[in-house]
């Protein structure tokens, strides 16, 4: 069976996909509007044991 040791708790890391959207008036003036979805990682070591 394998034998899991969570290394890092889900409030340490995060990876975040951002995506954005912007209307530019002439070259100059532009205005973004981002959206951003967080995701949890849960990180383990898992050994093989008999």
């Amino acid at each position: 069976m394998y034998v899991c040791n969570s290394l890092i708790s889900h409030a340490g890391m995060c990876v975040c996909v951002c995506v954005c959207v912007c209307v530019c008036v002439c070259v100059c003036v532009c205005v973004c509007v981002c959206v951003c979805v967080c995701l949890l990682i849960y990180l383990f070591v898992c050994s093989y044991s008999f």
